[in-house]
């Protein structure tokens, strides 16, 4: 009986036929396997709606299920359906949903391949988190990169999927995202009222995750992380510096990175040349430098992006001094 515990076997129970000590172990031994088999049930049922692990979690944790949380560094991760709104005027409600369903389930599937918790979906949008005790001390920001990256490399399939399901009726506007992602304290655990709580992660570097994910679209970009994402992740993974912005929320500048896909997608010492032009107020050398990077890869938005910035700054702030060479945002 031991060893069919042991090997999962939860189906079993051993007859009580005596009243001595060797009673009260056979009923103990009964009472353990009961308890065994009412939490498999509880990680069968509620591992449909949140990570197996997560629902460990609550059932062993002392610690992480207290009212309030603990508060961890930790990376989060925002994706987004890029283009839901023209997309969803092209299909049936019900199509739509199957739609949805699809892309959230390819998302998820490249947070989960690389160690993540899907937090909750959004709409359309999924969020997700890494952290102890989920993943090891100091793994976090690699992984919730490493993720990003997954999911842009799942669109190409999931692209072939929906053009087959749809009759080529979404051919003209592949599915993309947008991906913020950012690090930092923030408090894990099971947050709520007395009544009704969620495990999930809150502070600052969660909303900053959710800005950068919505300044993906200012600079044409894919995957844009936070300061301390970049620093923690390092050399492992290919960045560029892409702007120094105040986002609505916070009060302190931060720089936002590119996560690339390849160094050699753009001219990438161009943009820096004219990045650190523009923090300085050259605004002739830093239109050159963005420039240049058009002619190297026509298709760097970002670059774009930034041209369009100089004409804003020169007419705006080219009397102001100091200028600090941070943009601000007053969208979320």
């Amino acid at each position: 009986m031991a060893r069919d515990v042991e090997r999962g076997v939860l189906d079993v129970e051993v007859p009580v036929t005596t009243r001595d000590e060797m009673g009260y172990l056979t009923q103990s031994f009964n009472n353990m396997v009961a308890e065994l088999r009412m939490k498999e049930r509880i990680k069968q049922t509620f591992g449909k709606y949140m990570d197996p692990r997560v629902v460990q979690e609550l059932i062993d944790s002392s610690e992480i299920t207290r009212p309030g949380g603990v508060l961890r560094e930790m990376s989060v991760m925002f994706i987004d359906l890029k283009g839901f709104t023209t997309i969803s005027e092209r299909v049936l409600p019900g199509e739509l949903v199957a739609l949805v369903n699809q892309f959230l389930s390819s998302m998820a599937e490249a947070i989960g391949e690389h160690k993540g918790v899907v937090d909750k979906f959004i709409g359309d949008a999924v969020m997700a988190f890494w952290g102890e005790p989920f993943v090891p001390a100091g793994s976090h920001a690699v992984l919730a990169c490493s993720a990003a990256r997954g999911a842009i490399g799942k669109l190409d399939d999931l692209n072939r999927r929906i053009d087959t399901e749809f009759r080529g009726l979404l051919a003209d506007m592949p599915i993309g995202v947008r991906i913020g992602i950012s690090s930092g304290e923030m408090v894990v655990g099971s947050i709520g009222s007395e009544n009704a709580r969620n495990f999930t992660v809150l502070g600052d570097a969660v909303n900053l995750a959710a800005r950068l994910e919505s300044l993906n679209n200012v600079y044409g970009s894919r995957i844009l992380v936070s300061d301390r994402t970049r620093q923690l992740v390092a050399d492992r993974l290919p960045f560029r510096e892409i702007d120094t912005v105040r986002v609505l929320g916070k009060k302190t500048p931060e720089t936002i990175h590119e996560l690339m896909e390849s160094m050699h997608a753009y001219d990438t010492a161009s943009y820096a040349r004219g990045l650190k032009a523009y923090y300085e107020g050259d605004w002739l050398t830093a239109r050159a430098a963005f420039q240049a990077c058009g002619r190297v890869s026509p298709e760097d938005a970002a670059a774009r992006a930034m041209l369009e910035r100089l004409e804003i700054v020169q007419n705006t702030v080219a009397d102001q001094r100091p200028w600090d060479g941070v943009w601000r945002f007053d969208f979320k």
